[in-house]
């Protein structure tokens, strides 16, 4: 296992596991991962909540919460930007956030006014000046995003076993 870490996009994360580059990776999303391997083993390690970022100056970004009903006539910034009117379902939004190299760059386009956007809720405070940006929580379904420790099973280091172990009796406890 690399002692650094990377900041690489789940399908690069994806990649690595693949061609044996990871023993082991941390990604947000779904549970058997964009292109799961046949031999891949996942562990849900947590969760996170879901946020809309908007401009300050947007209607919305007043409210306490939002739902997803609320966002759907919202232009919804993605990286891919091809899911057009799909892009207000939260699978969809949050498939097209996955491979954003540069997070800073979608939370600028929103600065910008050029729409909206829905992150992790740990994302706030990752520009230096967040003055022009509200991030709000999102509300009933569709809220969580699940954070998920991905694996070879045919290519562990006993490190990575060790850590793997390590997680599961640590999730059993909480």
């Amino acid at each position: 296992m690399p002692s650094h870490t990377r900041r690489d996009t789940n399908r690069a994360l994806e990649q690595g596991l693949k061609d044996r580059t990871y023993d082991l990776v941390f990604e947000l999303g779904e549970s058997r991962g964009m292109f799961p391997l046949p031999n891949e083993s996942c562990l849900r390690v947590g969760s996170a909540p879901l946020c809309a970022v908007f401009p300050t100056v947007h209607t919305l970004a007043k409210k306490k919460s939002v739902t997803w009903d609320l966002l759907k006539p919202e232009r919804i910034i993605t990286y891919d930007q091809s899911m057009g009117d799909q892009a207000a379902r939260p699978e969809t939004v949050l498939a097209g956030n996955r491979n954003l190299p540069d997070v800073e760059m979608l939370l600028v386009s929103v600065a910008m006014g050029l729409g909206i956007t829905v992150l992790p809720a740990f994302m706030e405070g990752r520009l230096a000046d967040m003055s022009m940006l509200t991030f709000v929580p999102i509300s009933g379904d569709g809220n969580m995003l699940d954070i998920l420790a991905r694996w070879r099973e045919d290519n562990l280091s006993p490190l990575c076993q060790t850590l793997i172990q390590s997680l599961k009796n640590f999730i059993s406890e909480v």
